[in-house]
């Protein structure tokens, strides 16, 4: 269980190198390439997101290959079916990963579609243009074949158990929590004003993994990114096509209203492609020395506070579970866990026996019969809400100084379990 942060690390590693990769495609020379890599890497989110169990940089890193797919798709001719496979599993990927792929989703997807149908026409030698269905016909069949089977599964899951496929984003009246309720108690930047001086004052940049945009992106990539109209020598058809593929995909994320750092990855890590644009156009001593100057201090900060963060870490570890130990003397069973989404990997007990219902929502008394658990997770602030109406039985109790304190319950009916000795 220690080493799942591992998937997160290689994605942010491998999210680096498809910038090198774009950079590259975009016909950028190795050492610009190089630069953009070193400055999207400098970015400290990327550092922070990769010693979490979060799905956000490996979201981040399948729609950077499905760009990367796409720009080699549009110089291969449209040919390759192989590419449109390939193309349609990076994007059926991120899909499956994380409901924020969706609008940078949409954006690919209908840039693939303009390219296959662009490709599927020819020109015989002095006749008239025509189209010709069956390629596109196979290119399409390919591409749903990569998209379709790494995507659909928790789509399916939520529509089977939870009647929503979109849970717990509430659509149509399905169940789930209305997007207005969840965005109101976003953070990040709010006013015009926060949002436009974001990428330089970091407003609502905090403790914790989620956010840290970092110089780099607001003394290169943001620049970079802006002066791409106006180089005209660098203004090609490839990378106007990946700064259309920026522009629209930060402007989706823009508009949901939650400017947290680790949902905009994509975009974020998109953007230190044109860094490379900016170095390749402006190449001098002094933006080289800044440069190097920006990523290196950077990066040196960033690493010294991991190492102390993880040396902190090491010496103060407390091995015992912010959970009553009583979890684990119980037999599998179904908790409902009240408390918040932390709450719920304790609850599953050291063999992982237990059945954790970790509800998207603020739990009410009212809807916890409708769940059917055998046991709940409450906070002791929160007792008197639930005891006295479930007419609960008190199972064990968790305590410790500076944290609030948690207990479980039983719910009549439950299997009656043994705990041996005193309630701890």
């Amino acid at each position: 269980d220690r080493l799942a942060f591992l998937l997160s690390l290689g994605s942010g590693i491998a999210a680096v190198w498809v910038v090198y990769r774009l950079a590259l495609e975009l016909g950028q020379s190795r050492t610009a390439a190089v630069i953009s890599a070193l400055a999207s890497a400098s970015m400290p989110v990327v550092a922070y997101q990769g010693v979490v169990v979060y799905s956000d940089t490996y979201t981040a890193l399948c729609l950077l290959l499905a760009t990367w797919l796409l720009l080699v798709f549009a110089r291969d001719g449209h040919q390759t079916l192989g590419l449109s496979l390939a193309f349609g599993g990076a994007l059926g990927l991120s899909l499956g990963a994380k409901y924020s792929a969706g609008p940078p989703g949409v954006v690919l997807g209908t840039l693939w579609l303009y390219y296959a149908w662009r490709g599927s026409w020819s020109m015989p030698a002095g006749g008239v243009a025509h189209m010709q269905w069956r390629r596109y016909s196979r290119h399409l069949v390919w591409m749903t074949i990569g998209f379709v089977p790494p995507m659909a599964y928790w789509y399916l899951y939520n529509t089977v158990t939870l009647g929503n496929p979109l849970y717990p984003l509430s659509v149509a009246g399905l169940p789930g929590i209305e997007i207005g309720a969840l965005l109101n108690g976003a953070p990040g930047p709010k006013t015009i004003f926060e949002r436009l001086t974001w990428a330089w004052t970091e407003y609502a940049h905090g403790p914790g993994y989620e956010t840290g945009l970092g110089p780099a992106f607001a003394t290169f990539a943001v620049i970079g990114a802006g002066a791409v109209p106006f180089i005209k020598r660098r203004a090609d058809s490839k990378v106007l096509l990946a700064w259309v593929i920026l522009v629209v995909s930060a402007i989706a994320w823009w508009r949901t209203g939650v400017l947290v750092t680790r949902y905009g990855l994509f975009p974020l890590l998109l953007s230190f492609v044109f860094v490379g644009e900016l170095w390749s156009a402006y190449r001098s001593r002094w933006l080289g020395a800044l440069f190097g100057a920006v990523v290196s201090v950077t990066m040196l900060s960033v690493g010294h506070e991991m190492l102390g963060g993880a040396a902190y870490a090491g010496l103060m570890f407390d091995p015992v579970p912010p959970v009553p130990a009583v979890v684990d003397s119980l037999p599998p069973s179904r908790i409902l866990n009240a408390v918040g989404q932390p709450a719920g990997y304790y609850l599953r007990g050291r063999d992982q026996r237990h059945r954790v219902i970790s509800p998207f929502q603020i739990v009410a008394p009212e809807y916890v019969r409708g769940l059917a658990p055998d046991y709940v997770l409450l906070l002791e602030a929160r007792e008197t809400e639930f005891v006295g109406p479930l007419s609960l039985e008190l199972v064990g109790r968790w305590t410790k100084d500076g944290q609030a304190s948690t207990s479980l319950w039983r719910l009549p009916n439950a299997s009656v379990v043994q705990t041996g000795g005193a309630l701890r």
